[in-house]
């Protein structure tokens, strides 16, 4: 449905959309004279917008899983941190920044499934690369005090000397 000017009516058929990054640019003209910000359009349009109602539960299930895993790995992290700094030891260290790793990760999935970004497929391309690059995040730091704990010009750590 379009106005006389050619631009969509405040109400079209959001089940014609695929995504709220179609729908948004789509009602933008008509939005503006209504008074209505596009943040409103996507949060009233979430069920009719190319996902149903299971969809939906499942992207409300993924949230609150992520939070019950940040909530896991803040504590595990934490442990781990305190329990590696006490022993002085760089695995326990390295466990607990990859359970910080995997802090993020949830923040991240939080991040999608929160508000329109919920529809959005951009939204969906940005999280899966930024949880790519946060697993790639610990192996320079691990690589490096490993290296350097191993290395002949430190004193051997025991895990490194050949013999006990």
């Amino acid at each position: 449905m379009t106005a006389p000017h050619g631009e969509p009516t405040a109400s079209p058929s959001a089940a014609t959309y695929t995504s709220a990054d179609q729908y948004l640019p789509a009602v933008a003209p008509a939005l503006a004279r209504t008074g209505v910000d596009s943040c409103t359009a996507a949060c009233c349009h979430a069920e009719t917008i190319g996902r149903d109602a299971g969809w939906q539960r499942a992207a409300r299930a993924a949230r609150a899983l992520s939070w019950l895993s940040l909530l896991w790995m803040t504590g595990e992290g934490l442990l781990g941190l305190v329990a590696g700094a006490t022993a002085g030891s760089i695995s326990l260290i390295g466990w607990a920044l990859g359970s910080a790793i995997e802090g993020l990760a949830s923040i991240i999935v939080v991040w999608r499934f929160t508000g329109a970004r919920t529809l959005s497929e951009t939204a969906e391309d940005r999280a899966r690369k930024a949880v790519a690059v946060s697993f790639f995040l610990l192996a320079p730091y691990l690589a490096a005090e490993s290296t350097g704990a191993c290395s002949p010009a430190t004193s051997p750590a025991p895990a490194c000397s050949a013999s006990s």
